[in-house]
């Protein structure tokens, strides 16, 4: 990505022009970004500062992006620190992908007080740092005493990231250039500006080289060292001059690069000219930036139903093996009624008796406590024969509920993978809290109602296909008897209702349908998926199932690809 010490000083530049003067209303923080609410005359502003590995950018949007989420430590600290404050500049940091907010904020006396938010924008250490007079007030992430990078705690002075062993673009002579231009002579002009200078990003490197030299592969000493040098100090002012060509190249809807200039890399593939950098930024991180959030978002659900999972198989397999101890229990019967059989050949103090097997006709060697009469040996095997047939009973039944509560996982696991926005992950989120697998939190938050995805088929036949295993109970539920149900056969999966209306599908009809099953389902990546499909009336959820779980008979089985 291109976001380099020169497009740092653009957009900060931008963003010093356009919000400038307006006071934070509120501070939101989800996942890695935080947002802040800018309002000023006539004007309310977002602040998004996105720290992302996969989505890492800074932009200014009209409309919120982050919903109300219980806020962490840091997040607090900042409403403390910047709730009212007033944004009196924004810079960019000489040679370093960073953005310095400066602000006015109000202390509870009304006390004015500067306080300065950084945003290191710097891939995955990136990372927000809120300073006054110089000290660090807080950070999202912390570095400790010790460490060899720098110290970053609150108390402490706040200190740059460790600065790169190159030369400052912006401070060198033409003289300084020319003695480096000699050094690196065998070099690539492209990879002469990127390996020696600060600022500079693989596409920056290419461009300046190119608008120099004609080709950025042209060894340094083919080239003439003045105009490379003037390409250098072209692009070092350029962000100061406030006149930006801001353009993205996408290969389909997946970004390639973006730059605050034109860009002539990529041939043949779509170029996007946009006003501003901030929509710049927006538009190019819209898919990414959803992208990442839902990971952030489901990756700790994921987390939370894979251990549950794990826990679930350990357990079962420690009630496989006490079942299979179990299987001996006839065997202690056995012996317990040989033993009262020839009780009579039995003697106080033996430790052993030697019986004939009714079934066999083979002499048993049975083992005996000495300490105990020929009656108490007796009931002492038959006492454990009804201990093992009852653990038998109950194992079965628990290792029964293990099964069952490891598909529901499996189907929630299922519905996170497949999750295709927040909203999704956060109402898979509520039935875990349902389920009692996550902790209820006090916050009450308000989610958007949930609604099933909706398709049509070539005959005009509305298909609604759940989303989680609480709307495929919902959706099963309000459809009307006569109604199609699909679900892929002996996998998790969606629930898929195709709406009949009292009319009867054709063939093309059921076959999209059960082509929604198998794509909404664990088994979406293969070929001739089965799925089953029935009335809704022979569709039948049992008392005290889990979600999603629902028993079915006369049906048939079709077999499609996703």
């Amino acid at each position: 990505m291109a976001f380099d010490g020169f497009f740092c000083a653009a957009l900060a530049h931008e963003l010093n022009e356009t919000i400038t003067g307006c006071r934070v209303e509120k501070v939101n923080y989800r996942g890695s970004s935080a947002e802040l609410a800018l309002y000023g005359e006539k004007t309310k502003k977002y602040l998004l500062l996105s720290l992302s590995a996969a989505a890492n950018f800074i932009t200014v949007a009209k409309e919120p992006s982050l919903a109300n989420d219980i806020p962490n430590a840091f997040c607090l600290l900042l409403r403390k620190h910047l709730q009212s404050a007033k944004l009196v500049s924004v810079s960019a940091v000489e040679d370093e992908r960073i953005i310095a907010f400066v602000f006015d904020s109000p202390d509870e006396l009304g006390h004015i007080s500067e306080k300065t938010l950084y945003a290191e924008i710097m891939g995955r250490y990136s990372n927000l740092v809120i300073t006054s007079g110089g000290k660090v007030l807080g950070s999202l992430y912390s570095g400790d005493l010790v460490s060899y990078k720098r110290a970053l705690m609150p108390g402490l002075p706040y200190e740059l990231p460790p600065r790169q062993e190159k030369i400052s673009a912006r401070a060198v002579t033409y003289e300084e250039f020319s003695k480096l231009c000699e050094t690196d002579a065998e070099k690539s002009c492209e990879k002469f500006l990127l390996e020696t200078f600060l600022c500079f990003s693989p596409l920056s490197a290419y461009e300046t080289a190119r608008i120099a030299a004609g080709d950025a592969s042209l060894c340094v000493k083919y080239a003439d060292p003045k105009k490379l040098f003037d390409a250098v100090k072209r692009i070092c002012s350029a962000p100061q001059n406030g006149v930006f060509a801001p353009t993205a190249v996408y290969d389909g809807e997946n970004g390639v690069e973006f730059y605050f200039t034109d860009i002539t890399r990529y041939g043949g593939k779509e170029k996007r000219a946009y006003p501003t950098l901030c929509e710049l930024t927006r538009s190019y991180f819209a898919l990414k930036g959803a992208r990442a959030l839902l990971k952030e978002r489901t990756s700790d659900l994921a987390s939370v139903v894979s251990q549950r999972i794990k826990r679930l198989e350990k357990k079962s397999s420690a009630q496989r093996e006490e079942l299979a101890e179990c299987a001996k229990k006839d065997e202690y019967r056995e012996s317990g009624e040989l033993i009262t059989s020839n009780m009579y050949r039995i003697r106080p103090g033996d430790a052993e008796c030697v019986c004939t097997d009714w079934n066999t006709g083979n002499e048993v060697k049975i083992k005996l406590d000495p300490r105990l009469s020929p009656s108490a040996n007796a009931a002492k095997l038959f006492k454990k024969y009804r201990k093992l047939k009852t653990a038998e009973q109950m194992l079965a039944e628990q290792l029964a509920e293990s099964d069952e509560e490891k598909k529901y996982l499996e189907s929630v696991m299922d519905s996170i993978e497949r999750c295709e926005s927040g909203d999704d992950a956060e109402h898979i989120k509520e039935e875990l809290v349902l389920g009692g697998y996550i902790r209820k939190q006090n916050k009450k938050q308000f989610l958007k109602p949930a609604r099933p995805a909706e398709y049509v088929t070539p005959g005009g036949f509305k298909v609604r296909v759940g989303r989680n295993n609480i709307m495929n109970d919902q959706l099963t539920k309000s459809a009307a008897k006569d109604d199609i149900w699909f679900h892929v056969k002996k996998f998790s999966g969606s629930h898929v209702i195709l709406y009949t209306e009292g009319r009867e599908p054709g063939d093309e009809d059921y076959t999209e349908a059960a082509r929604l099953a198998a794509a909404n389902s664990s088994v979406r990546g293969g070929r001739n998926v089965e799925v089953d499909y029935t009335r809704v009336r022979n569709v039948r959820k049992p008392a005290g199932a889990k979600p999603g779980y629902v028993t079915y008979d006369r049906y048939f089985t079709a077999v499609v690809d996703p």
